[in-house]
């Protein structure tokens, strides 16, 4: 019987070891994110933390960097935030989110999630298709045309958010 037990005790831990480990994605990196977006026939723009701060007028010490994939025609982009830690990840991604559930009309489709160290809000609204996703300490932000969405999402999906 004590056999029994000890054997079942170990099934569970394994279990909920598991259940829990599931709930943390691994963020991808600013170099996926590249290969992937040039992949897509992207151009790059890299800003430093101080150049994302002052083109957000915020303070430089919340960023490391911020990583632009844009087309050709230069008529959509993604955006790739690597901020200094978790917490202004959740903080810009929170920002993201608000700002457009504040601000929506005719909603389409709107799709919100939050597990672990991740997060992902997406809303299709006045013709204009937004995505904003967060892994740790990183944040993928789109915002464009509807008709976009595929040529987007193929760069959010490579990436893994």
């Amino acid at each position: 019987m004590l056999k029994k037990i000890s054997v079942l005790f170990i099934v569970y831990t394994l279990a909920v070891m598991s259940l829990v480990s599931c709930g943390d994605k691994e963020p991808a990196t600013i170099e996926k994110f590249i290969e992937v977006a040039e992949t897509e026939g992207c151009s790059i723009i890299s800003l430093t933390a101080e150049e994302v701060a002052e083109a957000l007028q915020d303070s430089p010490e919340y960023y490391d960097s911020l990583t632009i994939a844009q087309n050709a025609d230069a008529d959509w982009q993604v955006e790739f935030y690597d901020l200094a830690s978790d917490e202004n990840a959740a903080a810009l991604f929170i920002s993201f989110k608000n700002h457009y559930e504040e601000n929506k009309g005719t909603v389409s489709g709107e799709v919100s999630t939050s597990m672990g160290n991740s997060a992902a809000y997406s809303i299709t609204t006045g013709g204009i298709y937004v995505y904003v996703g967060r892994i740790a300490d990183t944040v993928v932000f789109v915002e464009t045309p509807k008709e976009n969405k595929t040529s987007v999402k193929a760069i959010i999906d490579g990436i893994g958010y």
